[in-house]
């Protein structure tokens, strides 16, 4: 490695342009309601702390850097990798892993066989609510990581993602009301072959990252988690 790969300043430049390339700073807080009965059981025994945020950015973007800087690695590397970078308990417990890596010498691979690449690992994955967000996430896929621009939504978007949202059934997974809210009208152009096909490719994983084979619905009114395996993802 050259004396500029190397140096600790490059790592940081590195670093800094992740940051900012994978709009990390947009991750919300992920403990942010601890709490809240339906985040409490969906949480289950696993505790997010007020660091886990930073933990997950931390680790996204030691992970790429680690490829900017090898002077084998590639492009192709990011979406292929299935090296894990967790050094925190946090971490490593939503990836499966039986302890975190110590930060030096090979880091392990990612013991779920689902984990490959840049966008199964947590901070590209969690947003610290009940639900995850395949339209941002397909969003980012299609314009930051593809380059092909997304057209702004119609100013009235919000609004009639509202109105179509409120006569669904409650039991409908988040897959099945993201397409019952955006599969009709003006919207179907830009959704239907744009955007949802890639946010739906991670819908395998929850809303704290972690891997899962069936996604459980909260009942709003009385806080009590419907038996797990209800709905499949």
């Amino acid at each position: 490695m050259s004396y500029v790969a190397s140096s600790p300043r490059t790592a940081e430049a590195f670093a800094e342009f992740f940051r900012e390339w994978l709009s990390a700073e947009d991750l919300g807080e992920i403990n942010r309601m601890a709490g809240s009965a339906p985040f409490d059981a969906l949480r289950g025994d696993f505790a997010p702390t007020a660091e886990t945020r930073e933990n997950m950015i931390d680790e996204v973007t030691r992970f790429s850097v680690h490829y900017a800087r090898d002077p084998g690695g590639t492009f192709a590397d990011l979406f292929t990798s299935r090296k894990s970078f967790a050094t925190t308990p946090d971490l490593a417990r939503i990836y499966g892993m039986a302890a975190p890596w110590s930060g030096s010498g090979e880091p392990p691979d990612m013991p779920q066989p689902e984990r490959v690449g840049l966008l199964t690992h947590a901070a590209l994955l969690a947003t610290g609510a009940l639900e995850t967000r395949p339209i941002m996430k397909g969003v980012f896929v299609r314009g930051t990581l593809l380059c092909e621009e997304v057209p702004a939504p119609p100013a009235n978007a919000m609004a009639v993602a509202q109105e179509r949202s409120a006569g669904l059934d409650p039991m409908l997974s988040t897959r099945e009301r993201t397409h019952a809210v955006t599969a009709q009208g003006a919207c179907a152009g830009c959704h239907t072959t744009l955007i949802n096909p890639l946010g739906f490719v991670t819908e395998n994983f929850d809303s704290l990252g972690r891997l899962r084979t069936a996604q459980p619905i909260f009942d709003a009114k009385y806080s009590e988690s419907y038996p797990a395996g209800v709905l499949a993802v």
